[in-house]
């Protein structure tokens, strides 16, 4: 069985203060990770893999693309607005300054 030197594990490891400021960014992270976020990720990745594999073959079909792209980023932009409403980013601020 391989030794393990203990000295060079301890001195490995993080200390409690570097783990308490990941834990905070981690709880952090997710209070600010909204639906509207979601959607915005969903809307590049999902065109993204349809443009790869779709082939486009006649002018009617870009429009209808064009047409999409701009209906899902509007509901992106109402979604977002309407979280801001409920929870404004300034009042977000000041929450956590607190």
């Amino acid at each position: 069985m391989m030794k393990v030197n203990r000295r060079l594990v301890n001195a490995m490891q993080p200390d409690k203060e570097v783990l308490r400021k990941a834990r905070e960014t981690r709880k952090e992270f997710r209070e600010g990770l909204k639906l509207s976020d979601a959607l915005l990720f969903l809307i590049i990745i999902g065109f993204g893999i349809l443009g790869r594999f779709f082939d486009v073959d006649t002018h009617w079909e870009i429009g209808v693309g064009i047409a999409l792209f701009i209906v899902a980023f509007l509901g992106y932009v109402a979604l977002k607005s309407y979280e801001d409403r409920l929870n404004p980013p300034l009042y977000q601020y000041l929450d956590r300054l607190d």
